[in-house]
Parts: C-alpha cells; sequence; structure tokens
C-alpha cells in the first residue's frame, strides 16, 4: 500500500483498509484522542487504549462518547471543569492531530521518566 505508515493517518489508513473498514475522520480521531488523554490522566494509562476500544464497541458516535466523558467528573481528566473541556491544551497531546507529513508535538515527545 502506498500509504506512509510513519504517520498517524497513513498507518490509520492501513490498518483500516487491512482490516476492510475506515479509519476515522479528522474530527473522530481528534475526539478518540482526547478520550484517551482523558482515560490516562484520570486513570492508569493502560486505561486509554482500553477506553477507544470500549467506545468503538459501544456503537455510539465517537462525539458523543467524549461529551459523556467530559461531562462526568469520575471520567474527566483531574483539575479540569468537566463542563468547559481542556484548558486552552489545543486537544490531545498539547496539540491536536500532526499533519500527514508532519512531526510530533512536542508535548508528544518522550521526555525523561517521571520520579
Amino acid at each position: 500500500m502506498a500509504d506512509d505508515t510513519s504517520t498517524i493517518q497513513g498507518w490509520l489508513a492501513t490498518f483500516a483498509a487491512e482490516l476492510g473498514g475506515e479509519p476515522p475522520t479528522p474530527e473522530e480521531l481528534q475526539d478518540l484522542l482526547d478520550v484517551a488523554r482523558h482515560a490516562a490522566h484520570r486513570s492508569q494509562r493502560q486505561a486509554a487504549p482500553i477506553a477507544t476500544w470500549i467506545a468503538g464497541r459501544s456503537g455510539r458516535p465517537v462525539a458523543e462518547v467524549l461529551a459523556l466523558v467530559e461531562a462526568d467528573p469520575r471520567l474527566c481528566e483531574p483539575g479540569e471543569d468537566a463542563d468547559a473541556g481542556p484548558a486552552g491544551d489545543g486537544g490531545a497531546l498539547g496539540g491536536g492531530i500532526p499533519s500527514e507529513g508532519g512531526d510530533v508535538p512536542p508535548a508528544a515527545q518522550p521526555g525523561p521518566p517521571e520520579r
């Protein structure tokens, strides 16, 4: 397949094609990343991929799943007003979805382990 699997869009397009499905739209992708962010920051990081799996299995639109998470203080990232959403972080990973040929935002690059 001609997709560049080094980008998020290319990898997801290739993976979806292999499974006989469609990749998420840019809006759905951002919402899924936001669901994952809430799960990882509210709970243990391992909750992020499982939360997105549950979201997909629910059959609900991703925007509806994100709204449910952001309306429930038990599920919303700590320190955020459940009704206000992220505090100016531009979406998941501090910068949203990297562009097709773009670099990973600095906030998403691995740093030294927390102590």
